[in-house]
């Protein structure tokens, strides 16, 4: 093997190729990056079996050949590889893989390829729509977040799709909130796909290839993908039993109209927010929520070192209603609005708090949004 690579295209390409490596892998040669020379190309593969990443850069090649490598020491090379555009050359010397930038010449062991597994591939008929690459990646980047850390249940920690021939709803949740994010796209048919949330997070930023357009949707029953012209990611979907699938959030979401009101600048109330986890000591920083009168106020109640109370002006709908949430679920939650203001909606019993972009009409019915999310609230103070 050896071929001539541009020093920025070269490590922007082991960037994308790590990240399906898995953290704790079985076996040595699952930590391998697998590097394919051949006329023109180079493409650089990880796999962990349950997703996959493909990068295909263009190169000046003049030995063709397939190596493996550690992951791990081919991220260390890609940090210290020259900022500038500088010339690479990538050679093989009996069992060491030389990466040559300028003065600095890296030698990597190399693994022994014959063992690497078959990466799955996707095929044309695969293909099941088409979705602009920077709002789907912001989409999964935020409504992702809000699935469970936690493997199992499977649908907690599950990224939801469904796909309609016009758009895309991405969904998921951890019990304690609920992100829900529509998007348009260019689909075929109606889909529903779930994947693991933590895989689509892991390759997404894969995908960040320096080029804009759209993005080629891939679903063959077994497998979700995403292709760009240089890359593909690929994600095991997620095989849910019947009492084991997604949670039908959009019943539990549905609300006809609503008690309450407060419309607020999204910053403002992220710094009401930020000041009473500063203060409360107890695990989830929990608050008391009270809108009346035109004002919105956050007064800790459960911590033992200390309490806050903020107020601020707000544009206010409806009659008094009080809550107790956690102050961090509710920051949290906002990440997932797209408008510099959000409104807070209150049903009139119970624990839910809806938060939706902009302001809700004075007549309280539930909006028609593309972005909205469910914090559940906690029992206490409830008026």
């Amino acid at each position: 093997m050896k071929f001539g690579i541009n020093s920025a295209a070269l490590a922007d390409a082991i960037n994308a190729a790590i990240s399906s490596i898995a953290t704790k892998s079985t076996s040595p040669v699952m930590g391998g990056v697998l590097i394919e020379a051949q006329i023109g190309t180079v493409t650089l593969s990880s796999f962990n079996y349950d997703r996959a990443t493909v990068r295909v850069v263009p190169a000046d090649v003049m030995d063709t050949d397939t190596v493996l490598v550690s992951g791990r020491l081919l991220g260390a090379v890609a940090g210290n590889l020259p900022k500038k555009d500088t010339e690479t050359t990538v050679t093989v010397d009996g069992n060491q893989l030389l990466i040559a930038a300028g003065r600095t010449v890296f030698q990597l062991p190399m693994m022994q390829v014959q063992d690497y597994p078959h990466l799955p591939a996707m095929a044309s008929e695969d293909l099941i729509g088409t979705v602009d690459r920077d709002l789907f990646t912001e989409a999964v980047k935020v409504v992702g977040g809000f699935a469970s850390n936690d493997v199992l249940p499977a649908n907690l920690a599950a990224l939801n799709m469904l796909c309609t021939p016009d758009q895309i709803t991405l969904r998921a949740t951890d019990r304690y909130i609920i992100g829900n994010r529509r998007i348009p796209w260019s689909g075929h048919e109606d889909k529903e796909i779930s994947v693991a949330a933590a895989d689509v997070l892991a390759t997404i930023k894969a995908l960040s290839d320096h080029t804009t357009g759209d993005v080629e949707v891939l679903f063959n029953g077994s497998m979700f993908g995403l292709r760009t012209k240089s890359t593909t990611v690929m994600t095991r979907v997620l095989e849910l039993e019947e009492k084991e699938r997604f949670p039908d959030t959009g019943r539990i979401m549905a609300w006809p109209q609503f008690f309450a009101t407060a419309t607020i600048p999204v910053e403002a109330l992220q710094s009401m927010l930020k000041r009473a986890m500063s203060i409360a000591d107890d695990l989830v920083a929990q608050v008391d929520l009270d809108v009346d009168d035109g004002l919105l106020s956050v007064t800790t109640t459960h911590s033992a070192t200390g309490n806050i109370s903020d107020e601020l002006q707000v544009t206010h709908h409806g009659g008094h209603r009080k809550i107790a949430v956690s102050s961090r679920r509710l920051h949290a939650a906002l990440a997932i609005i797209d408008d510099p203001m959000v409104t807070l909606a209150f049903r009139p019993e119970g624990l839910h708090l809806h938060l939706h972009p902009g302001e809700i009409d004075e007549n309280l019915a539930q909006p028609d949004t593309d972005t909205i999310a469910l914090v559940g609230g906690i029992y206490g103070a409830r008026r």
